[in-house]
């Protein structure tokens, strides 16, 4: 099935992708043996890629396949395709196909140095007879194996197509359609290589120590914490900017009112004064219209003038006494 699907992207108009992984059937198992669904905040023993995978015979077949549909894809121009009208103009389908097999042929355009090449795709567990156009067609992809190499020569006009496979085949020249025993040999050491190289890595991968799933919950946790005390700092820090700013409108206000109490100090009339100091006039003992009142009209200002700055004096003292209750509230 993954061989199939994997035909079928890298044969379609268009850019192909593919997850990370996939051509060697990754998978994300967890401890417990079942299989992880969203693994965003996993540990690296599920999340990292498991080369050593390779060493599994079938996982390394899996592998030389998608190598072999990427090289096939690289060969032929004419599986890229830029625009609707070339894929309308170019493309064509056969009739008579069992169900839900899809065929088509792509005729040599954008490049293409082949005749032509014919692709078919069977979903169903069963196998398929496909009747090819007129000419010889050689196989290069078929249920197994994948790549630019003529694996096999269809001249009877018909095809059989394996149960849940692709094949691909391409009508003229081929490179190299057949492997000489060197290249054959050449590629069994490089598949030796690449299965000691892989065996390496799963040495490695044991000798060191993976991240726990209760690490890696240990590591949310603490990235939480740290982001809660962050924002509590900024809170912290925005309502000690706020008790200043109102500790300064307070004290240039007591500023205020102090200096207009003096202001108002200095322009004050005698008898004003005198009722601030003595409670009227009568209390002072002297006739003002008469001009009796003399020093004791300085003596009536001035305690006038001392009663109203001792207020505004009182008036500033409370004003620092919520400064620094304040103060005192903010270090808490």
């Amino acid at each position: 099935m993954n061989k199939l699907a994997a035909a079928i992207c890298l044969t379609a108009q268009g850019i192909p992708f593919f997850m990370a992984g996939e051509e060697m059937l990754r998978s994300k198992v967890k401890k417990d043996g079942d299989f992880e669904s969203n693994s965003f905040i996993s540990p690296d023993s599920v999340n990292s890629i498991k080369w050593s995978a390779l060493a599994d015979p079938e996982r390394m077949k899996t592998y030389k396949y998608y190598k072999g549909l990427i090289a096939f894809r690289k060969a032929h121009p004419s599986l890229r395709f830029r625009t609707a009208e070339m894929v309308t103009e170019h493309i064509s389908s056969p009739a008579n196909l069992d169900e839900a097999v899809l065929a088509f042929t792509i005729h040599p355009a954008n490049g293409e140095t082949a005749e032509g090449i014919f692709v078919v795709f069977n979903p169903n567990p069963e196998a398929t007879i496909v009747k090819l156009p007129e000419g010889v067609w050689k196989v290069c992809v078929d249920a197994e194996r994948a790549g630019t190499k003529a694996l096999n020569v269809i001249e009877s006009g018909e095809v059989t197509v394996l149960p849940i496979s692709a094949m691909l085949l391409v009508k003229g020249q081929v490179d190299e359609e057949t492997q000489s025993e060197e290249e054959e040999e050449n590629m069994g050491i490089e598949d030796e290589k690449l299965t000691n190289a892989a065996e390496a890595v799963e040495v490695f991968e044991e000798a060191v120590p993976e991240k726990t799933e209760e690490a890696a919950a240990r590591e949310v946790e603490t990235e939480e914490v740290l982001a809660e005390e962050t924002a509590e700092a900024k809170e912290a820090e925005a309502c000690e900017e706020a008790e200043a700013a109102e500790e300064a409108e307070a004290a240039e206000e007591a500023e205020a009112a102090g200096e207009a109490e003096a202001s108002e100090d200095a322009g004050e009339p005698a008898e004003e004064a005198c009722q601030a100091c003595c409670g009227g006039k009568e209390e002072c003992g002297k006739d003002e219209e008469a001009g009796e009142c003399g020093e004791t009209e300085a003596a009536c200002r001035k305690s006038g003038r001392v009663s109203k700055k001792a207020a505004a004096g009182a008036l500033v003292a409370a004003a620092l006494v919520v400064i620094a209750v304040a103060a005192l509230t903010r270090k808490k």
